[in-house]
């Protein structure tokens, strides 16, 4: 039986100053999600679901120490990367759960 090889530790690790930024930023995202779903109803859609998570991701951005324009800089780059190759995770019921 043929072992399967594990990927190198090295290319998995990242930077230690940006996986504390990481952690950091998702834990304040979080708390923004909080903020920003309570203006959620049960009527609420996709459109509105994506409006409330995108407003928390620029909230946090903004409290990390980016100024307004950064931030509109940050999401217009993200978006043209994103549109050009989008990701490979399908959305699915299981991950909603």
């Amino acid at each position: 039986m043929a072992l399967k090889k594990q990927p190198d530790s090295d290319k998995l690790a990242i930077d230690e100053n940006a996986d504390s930024w990481f952690r950091q930023f998702l834990s304040c995202l979080e708390a923004h999600l909080v903020e920003t779903g309570r203006g959620l109803n049960a009527d609420s859609n996709q459109l509105e679901y994506g409006i409330a998570a995108m407003r928390a991701v620029a909230m946090t951005l903004h409290e990390s120490g980016l100024g307004d324009e950064h931030v509109r800089l940050v999401v217009e780059n993200v978006l043209s990367l994103t549109l050009q190759k989008p990701g490979s995770t399908e959305w699915t019921e299981t991950l909603n759960q």
